[in-house]
């Protein structure tokens, strides 16, 4: 195999799959990027078992059709680092017997060895699939704003995906480890389907990763999800785990309402925080009236601090206690503006929404309290 075409979209091509690179692998097969001719079209493709991506865009062929050498596997760090800071010049790929991999253009040369492609693993062939349309550019915004509650514990495995849900006249996408919560439902939706999809973080991650054109495809069959959109096409496996009954999980009768500016209240949390438990970042908030008391003390330390924020509140004063850290993750995640918390029992769980909803999604970020003693002891 034998084609011309520029720095510049090769290393897109590469690019663009290198996120379904395994970050560490005890198969060589796995750290390469495999190239295949598809008529006058080159696809290229990276997997980790997993999450698979695959690119196709046009060369120029100089060579013929050949079965063997049409398909080869070239370690992806060396052939990305050769790309990477090219300027945008022609350059030529070639690959001779025995996989011997020429990359050539006015300045140098390149010659390394790749491998036969036939071990590569295949793209996952997805049958009997409900398919949907879908914005690009709102899956990306509905990632961005639940990314944040994904677990990252093993043993939880599933809590370490994201949930994709088509309902009737409503998707949405949610993610959560059991201590915060974040479900973004797209509200001019009109799907006509009921199906669920657990899908892996980085899955979500590369669709809002890539380039390409913002129409987008999505596939759910009973084991995988494919996202295609342009000359791009990222597959997933499921995850094979129960997603907690998140709606289960969020109250409808919290009583007890602040509505206040997100960054007020983002700007003192992040203040008082310097002087809560390095161990436990507890903070507590003290509702009444018309004011919002934040404080949090470490008598290891015999550190204390506090903070009084306005607000609007309704509702009989109540004392809530919070994992600060976990409390500043919601509020970065919200925009701008006014934000309202509801909270009921000091044990229930206690919700953050923007002030107004975005037009085009809703959003719900859950965050579940902590019992603390007041400080009475410091």
């Amino acid at each position: 195999m034998k084609f011309s075409t520029t720095s510049t979209a090769l290393y897109t091509a590469l690019d663009t799959v290198s996120g379904a690179l395994p970050s560490k692998s005890d198969k060589e097969i796995l750290e390469c990027i495999l190239l295949q001719r598809k008529g006058e079209l080159l696809e290229v493709r990276a997997s980790d078992l997993e999450v698979s991506i695959r690119h196709r865009f046009p060369v120029s062929f100089s060579s013929e059709p050949n079965e063997d050498l049409d398909l080869v596997a070239v370690p992806a760090k060396q052939f990305l680092e050769s790309c990477r800071t090219l300027p945008e010049i022609p350059i030529t790929f070639e690959v001779k017997e025995s996989y011997k991999v020429i990359l050539s253009h006015d300045r140098g040369q390149y010659d390394w060895m790749g491998f036969e492609g036939y071990s590569f693993p295949d793209f996952p062939s997805i049958t009997e699939a409900q398919s949907v349309e879908f914005d690009r550019g709102q899956l990306k915004a509905g990632f961005n704003l639940v990314n944040f509650a994904v677990s990252k514990d093993m043993s939880r495995p599933g809590m370490m995906g994201i949930l994709f849900e088509v309902l009737e006249g409503s998707a949405r996408i949610v993610g959560t480890d059991g201590h915060r919560l974040a479900r973004c439902i797209f509200q001019d939706y009109e799907g006509k389907l009921d199906v669920s999809a657990l899908a892996p973080f980085k899955a979500f991650q590369q669709v809002a990763r890539v380039e390409g054109a913002s129409k987008c495809k999505i596939e759910i069959s009973e084991n995988y999800l494919s996202f295609k959109f342009g000359h791009t096409q990222i597959s997933s496996t499921l995850i094979n785990a129960s997603f907690p009954n998140y709606e289960r999980a969020i109250p409808t009768e919290n009583d007890k309402i602040v509505l206040l500016n997100r960054d007020d209240l983002l700007d003192s949390v992040r203040r008082v925080n310097f002087f809560a438990s390095e161990n436990s970042h507890q903070i507590l908030l003290d509702c009444k009236d018309d004011e919002i008391e934040i404080s949090a003390w470490d008598v290891e330390r015999s550190s204390k601090g506090a903070e009084t924020i306005s607000c609007e509140y309704r509702g009989d004063a109540t004392q809530v206690g919070f994992n600060a850290q976990y409390l500043l993750d919601l509020l970065r995640n919200l925009p701008p503006g006014e934000v309202s918390l509801s909270m009921g029992t000091p044990n229930r769980a206690a919700l953050m929404r923007p002030i107004p909803q975005n037009e085009l999604r809703d959003l719900t970020l859950l965050i579940m309290p902590v019992m603390l003693n007041t400080g009475d002891d410091y």
